[in-house]
């Protein structure tokens, strides 16, 4: 259940030595023996020399780089004279409290992310702090396997924890998992207010949280570190660590399963000069049977945030446990350096909690509890929410992520109300993020075996297409098969579809063509009224018009029209017996839509009196 054995490795720097820590002489002993242990030095001098060797700092001119912080920088403005040859323990402390300071500053280059699948088998990744980037359940087509809500009173204490300090720190997250819902809520953080290198007082200090949650009736959860001036990513250590405790949480059968996430917060990462501190939840998704050897994939974990009515009691000892503990050290953060031109650290901090602490926390909060009624069985039940939903999913965009996994489970639901009524929902949250589930519902919707969700779908192609028009190419697929269907219920909204979204492609018309036709009489109303129009302005661009030539040949008869002649009955009735050569195709539309003359319907019969007749 503890975790910070594991994490003590993460450190590349970490000093072994056992003797006594404030001897700072500079005269200490050069020909002290250099020995290696797995993960630091042991002994009182290390030199230049050994540090090079083991490609932990790299010479170069006018430059020096190294490996700190699960990232590799490039340290600026750095003279080799300024360098002493040999580095002792005091000088070791001092060079790492420089390039801390320089993190702070913004002088250091961020390591670059790298990609999964660009990474071999476990065993052959040598560096343990690189930095993995984390992969979306909806880009690989899946779906998030349980939902997340955070407690701004953990959301506090864990954003107060990393600011404080340069250097990472580590806490862990309580909460509850309801099986039920499917929810797991994280509702305190607590800090482990101890050193990395210091094992005896990091245990010291993880039974008294556990004897907390204990107390608090609440169950270890997740685990929480900061990257002060990295990239909120997983690290390959993180990525084997969160498997880990995973494995230990896991439990037996469904009864004893809990699950564990990881936080990461960097609060002086500079990508972005703004006073939101990225926090990054992620969970590991184990390498396939298989592919064992694989590292294990960190997936983003959408979480939903909750608003706490009154956070004071929950955060304030912490905070003020927290600031006693940095009070005097080396590394704590100085709030009155500036964060930006106008903004200073302590500034920065400040607005983040304003942010957390929001007026409207007990409308959210009712937000919440409505958004938790989706899963019931009562359909009238759901059709409110769902209607609640596509109203406010905008305005509150958490919320309506919070629901997704809900609505991707609905869409496989054995009743066919329940998996249009999902989809069309689904398809109303325009929140740009749910994008790629949005293509896949669709796609998947396009071949139900009910009619209703087929016409569902092509409903919601318009609706996915003015919020990405970029999904144009895969929609004019879908649009495609849609128009191939044989049901008079699907091919109105199929044509509607086309006409939103691609009607520059008669090419898609050409071969449903004499079906649409043929199934006019057949479509209700409202389909009529599309399909007339569409076929009206394919016959106008696609077929030859039977009047060109004839209307100046009558023209030129009426003017030479002699004024002892045949009357104009006669003349009606010669013209009636003269043949129009029409298209076989042509003659199909105006036969099929003479009978929605009688139709009872007023927008069919001004349709047709505006494009046919």
């Amino acid at each position: 259940m503890m975790m910070q054995k594991a994490w003590l490795r993460r450190s590349k720097l970490k000093m072994l030595s056992q003797q006594d820590n404030t001897d700072c002489n500079d005269d200490e002993e050069l020909n002290e023996k250099k020995s290696k242990t797995a993960g630091g030095f042991t002994g009182r001098g290390i030199t230049l020399q050994m540090l090079v060797e083991d490609n932990i700092l790299q010479a170069k001119e006018g430059s020096m780089s190294l490996e700190y912080m699960m990232a590799k920088y490039s340290l600026l403005k750095c003279r080799k004279s300024s360098l002493p040859r040999v580095l002792g323990l005091c000088a070791v402390k001092k060079l790492l409290i420089q390039i801390k300071n320089t993190v702070a500053a913004g002088l250091l280059d961020h390591q670059q992310l790298v990609k999964h699948e660009t990474l071999g088998n476990r065993p052959t990744i040598e560096d343990p702090n690189l930095l993995v980037e984390t992969i979306s359940f909806a880009s690989v087509g899946k779906l998030q396997p349980f939902l997340i809500s955070l407690h701004t009173a953990a959301l506090i204490t864990i954003d107060v924890h990393c600011s404080l300090t340069r250097s990472e720190v580590v806490g862990y997250l309580a909460g509850s998992w309801d099986m039920n819902s499917n929810t797991l809520t994280i509702k305190k953080a607590f800090p482990c207010l101890s050193r990395l290198a210091d094992e005896k007082r990091g245990q010291t200090i993880e039974v008294k949280i556990a004897q907390a949650m204990e107390a608090a009736e609440l169950s270890l959860v997740g685990w929480y570190h900061s990257h002060p001036a990295a990239h909120p990513t997983p690290s390959v250590q993180d990525i084997d660590s969160q498997l880990e405790y995973q494995l230990k949480l896991k439990g037996t059968g469904d009864q004893g399963y809990r699950p564990c996430v990881g936080m990461i917060s960097s609060p002086y990462f500079r990508e972005e000069e703004n006073q939101a501190t990225p926090i990054t939840c992620y969970w590991v998704s184990p390498p396939t049977e298989a592919r064992p050897m694989e590292l294990g994939k960190p997936m983003a974990m959408q979480y939903n945030v909750v608003y706490d009515s009154s956070v004071k009691e929950e955060v304030i000892p912490k905070i003020d446990a927290c600031l006693k503990f940095y009070k005097d050290a080396l590394d704590r953060i100085n709030f009155d350096d500036n964060w930006t031109d106008e903004v200073t650290i302590l500034e920065k901090l400040k607005s983040m909690i304003n942010q957390k602490r929001s007026k409207d926390s007990l409308k959210l909060e009712a937000m919440k509890r409505i958004i938790g009624n989706v899963v019931s069985k009562n359909i009238e039940v759901k059709k409110l929410v769902y209607v609640y939903l596509v109203r406010y999913a905008e305005e509150q965009q958490d919320l309506a992520l919070l629901s997704i996994s809900t609505f991707q489970r609905a869409l496989k639901d054995p009743n066919q109300l329940i998996r249009a009524s999902a989809l069309r929902v689904l398809s109303s949250i325009r929140v740009p993020v749910i994008v790629p589930i949005m293509m896949l519902a669709i796609r998947d919707s396009v071949s139900d075996m009910s009619p209703y969700v087929r016409k569902t779908a092509a409903h919601a192609i318009p609706k996915l297409y003015d919020l990405d028009p970029e999904q144009k190419d895969e929609l004019v697929m879908v649009i495609e098969k849609l128009l191939s269907d044989q049901t008079t219920l699907v091919v109105g909204s199929a044509v509607m579809a086309f006409e939103q979204v691609c009607p520059e492609r008669t090419d898609l018309i050409h071969k449903n063509y004499r079906k649409l036709c043929s199934v006019l009489v057949d479509i209700e109303e409202w389909g009529q009224v599309i399909i007339i129009g569409m076929l009206t302005r394919y016959a106008r661009t696609q077929f030859t018009d039977p009047n060109i030539g004839g209307r100046d040949a009558s023209a030129s008869s009426s003017k030479e029209k002699p004024f002892y002649g045949e009357s104009d009955d006669e003349n009606a009735m010669k013209d009636d017996k003269k043949e129009v050569d029409l298209d076989s195709d042509h003659r199909l539309l105006l036969r099929n839509t003479k009978p929605l003359l009688q139709s009872r319907n007023a927008s069919v019969l001004k349709v047709q009196e505006t494009f046919i007749i």
